[in-house]
């Protein structure tokens, strides 16, 4: 029998650069390659052991035969620490464990297409890194690179400039799958026309010749017949000096030449296009002269022509407002063509859920009352200065079953709520507020629902330390397991943070969790108050990170309420608008940006 004491300890050498004591990265990001010197002569294998971060416990993740030195550990979450360690075994048992490595797996790198168009009257090609439009008009890059694009024009045509989001000035910062259109139109007016006096009796015909400018040398042009006397030169460039002189010619030779005369072409007569498009979850139509967008959603227009824009929304869509090309607010807009413009149309579905924050340093509400996504300051969107109290949590929900959502807060210090029945963003306790309470305790996490098909939105609690929801349902304001609700998950876990949402479109309420740590969430699909495993009831894997705040709300307006994420730290929103479950980028899911500040607490609704 072979002794314990004859097993060695394997000594781990880590073969990661840069001077740290770790692992080496494969080419491929998410994997890491480690490698060992067996310093063992008797061993029937090694056992691989990991760990996902610095701290923590380690747990065995594979075994390897005799004398093997490596291992490659792939499929790993990116921007992700792990350490690893290797111990030697044989029929006598284990040796000790080889001194620890770590390493960090690369970030995620994205690559977009940028891809270029031309339209307009006339001709040219673009050029930029890897683009020679022409006949090569799209390129892959790395997602931030800055493509500078470069419009050359033929012979007879003008720049009319670019179209296209990101696209203005010609130099593209590539952060998502773009086009860019660069648009050609034709000088107009290119031509002159001359004429002569035929003093001769017997010519064949005449000779035109032509220079260009006031100096150089004639070539000749065209020649004509016996008492022809005028000729029309077309296709001339614009503003170009040319000049011209005849000769009458017969079998007998030439005659001299005329006298010269000089002139110069017209300037061209410069079209811009205007694009109309639109956005935002609801729909509408703009109309304009030219555009009936609908369906003609772009027209060239003379340098210089006034073009007015009307918007007009669909049922249950509301007109937002313009972006682009000088277009702001909502009223009808007048835009001046001096360059390609690209004008953008916004139009909100009634029935979404908009998003919003509540200050707690100040007790201000920001809420994006257009639901546009941008904050379009206090005359567009709605600043509420009047209803905030110190200590106090923010609550919202449709009080009154109107279909709007209203503020609300909870007091931690008293279980003590104030919700604003009569919305008129002041607290009116004589004139259709309400107060409620006591209804929780200090250190619970306040939140309203429908918890029966009938009525209004009703408070609850969830306790952090307990994992338990306490749901108002019989809407008395005050907590009665008897006769309300009090479910707990059990997969609750200390850190979750409650959720709430209509997740299959039944017109109630369902409870769920999301574990900031990894990123998970789990929500109640079937209603059942209880955690019933992911083929019951609905598990999402890595939507959001450590430090996100958990928001839920119907982004689409089709009545099932979607995930999201709000980012104190970049203040971004990332709305699950296909309900897939995965953030597929802001060309598919819903991105605002710049809409909150750190410190403020989400809210979402119809506002």
């Amino acid at each position: 029998m072979i002794s314990q004491k004859t097993l060695r300890r394997v000594a781990v050498i880590w073969i990661l650069a840069l001077g740290v004591v770790g692992i080496h990265r494969a080419a491929i990001a998410a994997q890491l390659t480690l490698t060992w010197s067996d310093n063992s002569s008797n061993e029937s294998g090694f056992n691989i052991e990991r760990r996902v971060g610095i701290t923590g416990s380690y747990t065995q993740l594979a075994s390897v035969g005799i004398n093997v030195n490596s291992y490659s550990d792939s499929n790993l979450l990116n921007s992700t620490t792990y350490c690893y360690r290797v111990q030697s075994y044989n029929s006598a048992g284990l040796s000790g464990h080889s001194n620890e490595g770590c390493a960090t797996t690369a970030a995620v790198t994205t690559s977009y297409t940028l891809t270029v168009s031309k339209s307009g009257t006339g001709s040219g090609t673009v050029t930029g890194t890897g683009i020679s439009c022409g006949a090569d008009c799209s390129e892959v890059y790395t997602g931030g690179t800055s493509v500078v694009l470069t419009a050359v024009v033929a012979a007879g045509s003008t720049f009319g400039g670019w179209s296209g989001n990101g696209c203005t000035t010609g130099t593209v910062t590539v952060n998502g799958n773009m086009t860019c259109t660069a648009i050609f139109n034709m000088g107009v007016a290119a031509q002159l026309t001359l004429s002569w006096t035929d003093n001769s009796t017997n010519e064949d015909g005449f000779n035109v010749e032509r220079r260009i400018g006031i100096t150089g040398s004639y070539t000749q042009l065209a020649s004509v017949g016996i008492n022809v006397n005028s000729y029309s030169d077309s296709n001339l460039l614009n503003s170009t000096t040319y000049c011209y002189r005849v000769q009458s010619y017969n079998s007998a030779g030439l005659s001299g030449y005329s006298n010269e005369g000089c002139a110069t072409t017209a300037a061209a007569t410069t079209s811009y296009t205007l694009t109309v498009s639109k956005s935002g979850t609801g729909s509408g139509t703009v109309t304009g002269t030219g555009i009936s967008c609908g369906v003609d959603c772009s027209e060239a227009y003379t340098n210089g022509t006034s073009v007015a824009l009307t918007a007009v929304a669909a049922s249950i869509s509301t007109f937002a407002g313009w972006s682009g090309g000088g277009c702001t607010g909502t009223p009808d807009c007048s835009v001046t063509l001096t360059s390609a413009s690209t004008i953008m149309a916004n139009f909100v579905n009634d029935l979404v859920d908009k998003v919003g924050v509540y200050r707690p340093s100040t007790g201000e509400w920001f809420l994006d009352s257009n639901g546009n996504g941008i904050w379009d300051g206090c005359e567009i969107d709605f600043c509420v200065e009047t209803f905030g109290a110190t200590g106090a949590l923010p609550v919202v929900g449709d009080w009154d079953g109107s279909g709007f959502t209203k503020l609300g807060l909870f007091q931690p210090s008293t279980a003590q709520w104030w919700l604003d029945t009569n919305g008129d963003h002041v607290w009116d306790e004589h004139a259709g507020d309400q107060r409620l309470g006591p209804f929780g305790k200090s250190s619970d996490i306040p939140f309203s629902g429908r918890w029966t098909n009938l009525g209004h939105d009703r408070i609850g609690t969830y306790r952090p330390s307990t994992g338990t929801w306490h749901l108002d349902k019989n809407d008395n304001g005050a907590l009665d397991c008897r006769k309300d609700y009090c479910p707990r998950l059990r997969n609750y876990a200390i850190g979750d943070l409650p959720v709430v949402g209509d997740w299959t479109g039944s017109g109630t309420s369902r409870v769920g969790l999301y574990r900031p740590s990894t990123g998970q969430w789990f929500l109640d699909r079937n209603g059942s108050r209880s955690w019933n495993g992911c083929s019951k009831d609905t598990c999402v894997n890595d939507f959001g990170a450590a430090g996100d705040l958990p928001t839920t709300g119907d982004w689409s307006g089709n009545g099932i309420s979607k995930i999201g994420i709000f980012r104190p730290s970049t203040q971004e929103w990332m709305l699950d608008l296909n309900a897939n479950g995965s953030w597929d980028g802001c060309d598919v899911d819903l991105c605002v940006s710049g809409f909150g500040a750190e410190g403020d607490i989400p809210v979402v609704g119809r506002w």
